[in-house]
């Protein structure tokens, strides 16, 4: 077999296998792809979202996150949790009441517990730990799992200027 002919050979193999692999193997952006339409064999998981009520413009920057609940000694319900500074400002004397709602929960829906925080200092991009008892009328074990669960925050100090 001449030389030039097992080149061709080649070529083509090497192309068709790259042409295989590009149409079956890799993922495709395409609209009408049987990969994008497959649906998940997982449940999906709900995305909790932070809501932030009132209008004080720090409140954007302030995340609460990070639920740990427990109960104490005389069967309270004990929270645990972080405030996150996201911004580059030094905010002093914070404040604020936390209302935790279940991510499927609507807006006008009782909060299925509340509590709130105040820290004299939150640094920029820092974060503080807080273990507070919050007020609800339920037992430890019958709220959902942290991943179920998201705060409304309304920053009560320090008060946004008029």
């Amino acid at each position: 077999m001449p030389g030039w002919l097992v080149t061709i050979l080649v070529a083509a193999v090497v192309a068709g296998i790259g042409a295989i692999a590009y149409r079956y193997v890799l993922p495709s952006n395409r609209g009408g792809s049987s990969a994008a339409s497959a649906e998940s064999p997982f449940e999906p998981v709900p995305t909790a979202r932070m809501g932030v009520i009132g209008d004080n413009p720090i409140a954007r920057h302030i995340e609460v996150t990070g639920f740990r609940i427990s109960e104490t000694q005389d069967k309270r319900l004990e929270v645990t949790f972080l405030v996150v500074n996201h911004s580059a400002a030094d905010i002093g004397d914070l404040a604020g009441k936390v209302y935790l709602r279940t991510v499927k929960s609507s807006p006008d829906e009782p909060p299925i517990a509340e509590f709130d925080f105040k820290t004299t200092r939150l640094g920029p991009y820092e974060s503080v730990e807080f273990k507070t008892v919050a007020k609800t009328r339920l037992r430890a074990y019958e709220l959902p799992d942290w991943q179920f669960l998201r705060a409304d925050v309304e920053i009560t100090s320090p008060k946004p200027p008029r």
